[in-house]
């Protein structure tokens, strides 16, 4: 970071610091109320900064920064979610339960955080139990997108994590499973403006329980 100007390099210093103790990027607006810059001025740093080849950006996403090293890199850790607790955010750190190391060839787009596959709801996605899935992290998810999002239990009203196809008609979201068995994989339906569900972000690849040792 030497030959950096003093704010490119302090940017850069802070995104490194934020990705080791989070586990995630931050965003445009956390930079910038880090730095008391302006949102505008952070992306300009940004956008010097990926001229200079320090990082790279995920079009569409709000936690879309890639530092060089991690790009380039043989391997990259990723965090591992466990349990949900109520009223937190799903990507705070005390759910991380472990890092797994894991090629970046294997996600697209990048993977911000695994969770491990409970059940066979999305067997003809392709996706089993045991699998680790990996989830990137966007605030706008498509029809017919494969999603994480967070909902209520209906019978305990804990927050849960769940992977399932995303379909929008009007204010209503549905939550489909991909298993032919629809009747014990029924779909969840949700109204937007009503329901508390969070979607987290899309399905970007998975590592096979097995390629782990485990299942």
């Amino acid at each position: 970071m030497a030959d950096l100007p003093p704010r490119q390099a302090a940017v850069l210093e802070f995104l490194r610091d934020y990705q080791a103790s989070e586990g995630r990027s931050p965003t445009i607006y956390e930079i910038a109320e880090h730095f008391r810059f302006t949102p505008a001025n952070a992306a300009k740093l940004l956008g010097k900064l990926a001229a200079r080849g320090e990082l790279s950006r995920q079009p569409g996403s709000r936690r879309s920064i890639r530092l060089t090293s991690q790009v380039a890199a043989k391997s990259m850790q990723v965090p591992l979610i466990g349990r949900i607790a109520a009223g937190a955010p799903v990507t705070s750190g005390e759910h991380v339960a472990d890092y797994i190391d894991v090629s970046p060839k294997l996600f697209d787009p990048p993977a911000d955080l695994l969770f491990r596959v409970s059940g066979e709801s999305m067997i003809n996605a392709g996706i089993h139990d045991g699998d680790l899935v990996g989830i990137h992290l966007q605030d706008s998810v498509q029809n017919g997108q494969i999603v994480a999002a967070v909902i209520t239990h209906a019978k305990t009203n804990d927050p849960e994590l769940t992977l399932k196809t995303l379909r929008r008609s009007g204010g209503r979201i549905s939550l489909l499973s991909e298993n032919d068995d629809q009747q014990r994989f029924a779909p969840m339906t949700f109204m937007g403006n009503r329901d508390a569900i969070q979607l987290i972000g899309v399905y970007c690849g998975l590592v096979r329980a097995r390629a782990l040792g485990q299942r």
